[in-house]
């Protein structure tokens, strides 16, 4: 297994959260300012990646922004977009950009990641004591979400370049 790759930068992910946007609602995602999630009003998702690099991918965002974006995603009127919608709404989204993240990972390493399926859930999540590689804030029409790239810490994870953020 290669212990050392290089990964992903800022830049290459805000591309895959950017990528997304056009495809899903013929928009970019907007970089945004660093903001605050309430920990009441949270929903996230996250999505393991396995193989050379060993991580999670963790999306998160307010209630609001899952409700919209799944809106958005879906072609339905927020109001008619249920609790269960709204969290496939963030899975499937934290799915796309997961892949997409593999997919440089596998490339740069020559090896084949595996992603497992995406846990929604309510509220944030710290991964505490957990590498932090990226995070990135973007803007989804009004709402806010941000994406954390985290190290798992399991045996033969990591790689080269990338740094907290």
């Amino acid at each position: 297994m290669t212990s050392r790759i290089a990964f992903p930068d800022a830049p290459a992910i805000a591309g895959i959260v950017d990528d997304l946007g056009a495809a899903y609602v013929g928009e970019a995602f907007s970089v945004a300012q660093p903001g605050v999630l309430d920990e009441n009003d949270g929903w996230t998702s996250l999505v393991s990646i396995r193989g050379p690099w060993n991580g999670e991918v963790v999306l998160s965002g307010s209630r609001a922004f899952a409700v919209q974006a799944t809106s958005d995603l879906m072609g339905i009127a927020a109001s008619d977009v249920s609790d269960d919608d709204a969290r496939d709404g963030v899975s499937e989204i934290a799915n796309v950009i997961s892949g997409n993240l593999k997919a440089l990972i596998s490339e740069a390493s020559g090896e084949v990641c595996k992603m497992e399926v995406p846990c929604a859930l309510r509220g944030q999540s710290n991964f505490t004591g957990m590498r932090e590689r990226q995070r990135l804030w973007f803007s989804w029409g009004e709402q806010v979400f941000c994406v954390r790239v985290v190290d798992a810490g399991a045996p033969g994870g990591g790689g080269s370049g990338g740094t907290p953020s």
